[in-house]
C-alpha cells in the first residue's frame, strides 16, 4: 500500500477532509519540532562561541582564575560537535517526515478533486441522459424502432463524452445535433443543473437567471429561464 492508502487505513477510513485536517496536524507538529531543534541548535551556537572565548582566557591565565576572593576554574567542553551533530540529525529527520507528511496531503487532496469530478460526472451523465430520452420520446411518439434506433445511437456517443468538465448543455445540445433532436430547453428550466448553469453564465447555456433574480439576488429569490434566442 501507498502512504495514502496507509493513512486512509489507520484513521479507518474516516471522511477525506477529516483525514486531511489530520495529516495537517501532524505537519503542523513536525514544523514546530523543527522549529525547537533548530533553537536548541542556535542556543549549543551561543554556547560553543562562549566557550571558545573561555577557553582563550584559560590559556592566557592557566586552569584557574581568581575573582575577587573566589577562584574559579575554567572547564572547556568537548562535547559541542556530538551535541551539534544530533541536532543536526534531528532536523533532517524532521525535514524527512515533514516532506512525506506534505506528499500525503497532496495526494490526499488530489484523491479528494478526482472523487468530487468523478461524482460530478456521474451526475451529469445521469442529467443528459434524462433529457435526451425525453427529446427521443417526443421525436418517437408512434414509432418504437425509432426509439431503440436513436436510444442505441445516444449510448453509444455517450461513453465519448466528458461529463466531469463539459456542462450538461453542452453535451446536450451536441448529442441532438448528431442525432436529429430538438430538446425541450423550458422543460428543464427548474432543474438544479439548469439553475447552476445560470448562476455560472456557462458560454453557451440556454438559460439565463432572470431580472428578478438579479436585482434581488440577496433576497432570496430564484429562477431561470431559457434564453430568447434559445439554443441553434
Amino acid at each position: 500500500m501507498n502512504a495514502v492508502t496507509d493513512i486512509v487505513a489507520d484513521e479507518d477510513a474516516a471522511a477525506p477532509d477529516l483525514v486531511i485536517a489530520r495529516a495537517e496536524a501532524r505537519l503542523r507538529d513536525l514544523e514546530d519540532l523543527r522549529a525547537i531543534c533548530m533553537s536548541i541548535a542556535r542556543v549549543v551556537q551561543k554556547q560553543a562561541l562562549a566557550q571558545g572565548d573561555l577557553q582563550d582566557v584559560g590559556d592566557t591565565a592557566g586552569a584557574k582564575e581568581v575573582l575577587g576572593s573566589n577562584v574559579v576554574t575554567l572547564m572547556v567542553r568537548g562535547d559541542f560537535g556530538l551535541v551539534i551533530e544530533r541536532v543536526a540529525k534531528a532536523v533532517r529527520l524532521t525535514v524527512m517526515l515533514e516532506e512525506k507528511e506534505e506528499k500525503i496531503i497532496r495526494d490526499l487532496k488530489a484523491g479528494v478533486v478526482a472523487r468530487v469530478a468523478e461524482a460530478r460526472g456521474r451526475r451529469r451523465r445521469g442529467e443528459v441522459e434524462r433529457v435526451m430520452m425525453a427529446a427521443i420520446q417526443d421525436k418517437h411518439r408512434l414509432s418504437e424502432s425509432g426509439r431503440e434506433r436513436d436510444r442505441e445511437y445516444l449510448y453509444q456517443h455517450l461513453e465519448r463524452e466528458d461529463f466531469e468538465t463539459r456542462p450538461v448543455s453542452e453535451i446536450v445540445r451536441r448529442l441532438c445535433d448528431m442525432i436529429g433532436l430538438r430538446p425541450d430547453w423550458k422543460r428543464w428550466a427548474d432543474e438544479p443543473w439548469a439553475d447552476e448553469e445560470a448562476e455560472a453564465d456557462v458560454p453557451g447555456t440556454p438559460y439565463r437567471v432572470t431580472a428578478a433574480v438579479k436585482a434581488s439576488r440577496g433576497a432570496g429569490a430564484g429562477g431561470t429561464e431559457p434564453r430568447e434566442t434559445g439554443p441553434p
